[in-house]
């Protein structure tokens, strides 16, 4: 993109009411990378969708339960597309404009001038520090990611439980009543989710796939989110907003401090560029970072499930109607509404040429079998053998 370009802050069409995260009154200008990791090497953590019909088919109800808390849009969002390619580009460029963050500026300012020691953020000439903010920048043009914009994407207020204050050092007395309440004996010990009770079992493992989605062990479960499984299951209002935006933030940090690869909320990401007008205003220019990517992970899963091998003699009639069984488990799975013509072709399997099969050399009916005994020797014919045993 050039600096000749049209003014980036006017974002035309918007599909919503999400304001441009494009931040207004800056030329475009490249900006440092804070991360020191390959952007191929990013894992997109998938935020799935819930599959309300099939739980309550096995006992647990929970969709009052999201409706009461006003996530009917973050639970439709699920079924949207990823942009992966734009997500990485933006991930890989972005960081946390918080306390730390300036802390760390006023420093650097600090160790090369001392002089500045009791000034303000503003005298040593340092951008104020309001709120915190997502930045990143891509093309020369600065984004930034602020809660509110979290907030209009899902048709909520940030009002409610804010989950990342109920941490280890909370009041005890709370933890100690959470625990009795979502743990079979009442104590905590050991394996938690193994001990757990089923319903706040089934409700940690739909946090663990929509709401806080992570790699690596889930049998340890953090203060906070014990206070967000057991809010949810007593119909107690959780800040969704404040819960999201901050997990993005420590994922972003993990990302900066720990090289930690993984990418929070890709699709809600997508979800808010698109909404926001970004992927209409890029997309002329860049649309290979804008391919929709939801089908991509399908494809050998619909390969490996709805492609009938060749060796199978079923009548076509027959085969369709098993690919659509396949479709309609995947649909369940992901939520994503699949036709017979997004099945891939079948694979093209070349049998390698096998020459013909060789006869085995047929034994020598003459061979001897010698035995050997002492100074002496004995021959005897296999073909004499069967006669010598009816002697």
């Amino acid at each position: 993109m050039s600096a000749s370009s049209s003014n980036p802050a006017q974002v035309p069409n918007q599909q919503n009411n999400v304001s441009s995260i494009i931040k207004k009154g800056e030329d475009l200008k490249p900006a440092g990378k804070f991360m020191q990791i390959d952007i191929k090497e990013l894992v997109l953590l998938e935020d799935r969708p819930i599959d309300f019909e099939n739980f309550k088919l096995n006992g647990f109800d929970f969709e009052p339960l999201f409706k009461a808390q006003g996530w009917k849009n973050y639970c439709n969002m699920m079924n949207g597309p990823v942009y992966e390619h734009f997500v990485r580009a933006f991930w890989i460029k972005s960081y946390v404009f918080d306390d730390e963050h300036c802390k760390e500026e006023e420093k650097m300012m600090l160790d090369t001038n001392p002089g500045l020691k009791g000034q303000t953020r503003e005298q040593m000439g340092l951008e104020p520090h309001i709120e915190d903010e997502i930045r990143s920048n891509f093309g020369g043009v600065n984004f930034v990611i602020k809660k509110e914009h979290i907030a209009t994407l899902l048709s909520l207020e940030s009002k409610g439980a804010k989950l990342h204050s109920f941490g280890k050092n909370g009041i005890k007395s709370h933890r100690d009543y959470v625990t009795k309440e979502i743990m079979k004996d009442g104590v905590y010990e050991g394996d938690s989710e193994a001990r757990m009770k089923d319903k706040y079992r089934v409700i940690y493992r739909m946090f663990l796939n929509s709401i806080i989605p992570r790699r690596g062990g889930t049998g340890t479960i953090a203060w906070n989110y014990k206070h967000g499984i057991y809010f949810l299951g007593q119909g107690r209002k959780i800040d969704l907003v404040d819960l999201i935006f901050q997990n993005l933030c420590n994922a972003m940090s993990a990302s900066i401090k720990h090289k930690i690869p993984n990418v929070a909320y890709p699709r809600l990401l997508s979800e808010l560029f698109l909404q926001s007008g970004i992927v209409e205003y890029l997309k002329p220019v860049f649309s290979e970072l804008f391919r929709e990517t939801h089908c991509k992970h399908l494809n050998a899963e619909i390969l490996r499930k709805m492609n009938i091998n060749k060796k199978a003699i079923l009548p076509e009639n027959e085969k369709e109607r098993v690919q659509q069984f396949f479709l309609d488990d995947i649909y369940k799975e992901t939520g994503l509404r699949l036709t017979l013509k997004d099945v891939p072709p079948a694979p093209i399997f070349n049998e390698p040429k096998r020459g013909k099969r060789k006869a085995k050399a047929s034994e020598d009916d003459e061979k001897e079998i010698k035995k050997v005994a002492g100074g002496s020797s004995m021959v005897a014919e296999k073909k004499d053998a069967p006669k010598a045993l009816n002697e």
